[in-house]
């Protein structure tokens, strides 16, 4: 239960209460009627009979600025009362506001989080494709390096034939300036 709810509670048993207190000043008044009725049969008891009314008048008049004063206060808890109703009106549209721009924040940021998912999607598939040409330099590179070992080897047997090659000339030079 709230602290209004409460206050709310608080204010019913109050209003329960002064009508209670109502209902049983409606009885003493009608009491009081019955005095006065019974006063007109019985002339003997007058004075005493005024001296009861008076005093009950005077009960009557403490009671009813007794209920006075708690009608005041009634009254002051009432101003009080719409004063924090105010005060909460002007929270519940402060939290309104506050929940707007909340679904607001978190709509932005639903759209910049699918916009960063679109940008990471486009990453991905640009490094999916920077592999795949990667991994097809990487076979050149391979290919390259297998066609210079094969090179070198061509070569270095170029390299033994022209050895030859020349070893041969010199031996059939040699060969023609002895003949």
């Amino acid at each position: 239960m709230t602290d209004e709810e409460r206050r709310l509670l608080r204010l019913e048993n109050a209003y329960a209460t002064l009508a209670e207190l109502a209902a049983n000043q409606d009885e003493r008044a009608f009491s009081l009627k019955q005095l006065l009725a019974k006063q007109d049969e019985r002339t003997a008891g007058l004075e005493q009979l005024t001296t009861n009314l008076e005093q009950l008048a005077a009960k009557h008049d403490e009671r009813m600025a007794g209920l006075q004063q708690l009608a005041a206060k009634q009254g002051e808890r009432m101003a009080g009362l719409e004063q924090l109703a105010a005060k909460q009106d002007e929270r519940t549209a402060g939290l309104e506001e506050s929940f707007k721009m909340l679904v607001e924040l978190a709509r932005n940021t639903s759209e910049r989080a699918d916009q960063h998912e679109a940008w990471i999607n486009e990453l991905g598939a640009a490094q999916a494709n920077s592999e795949v040409k990667l991994a097809a330099l990487t076979d050149a590179q391979i290919r390259t390096d297998e066609a210079l070992v094969r090179l070198a080897e061509s070569q270095t047997h170029t390299d033994q034939k022209l050895e030859a090659l020349i070893e041969i000339v010199r031996a059939s030079r040699n060969g023609n300036s002895e003949a």
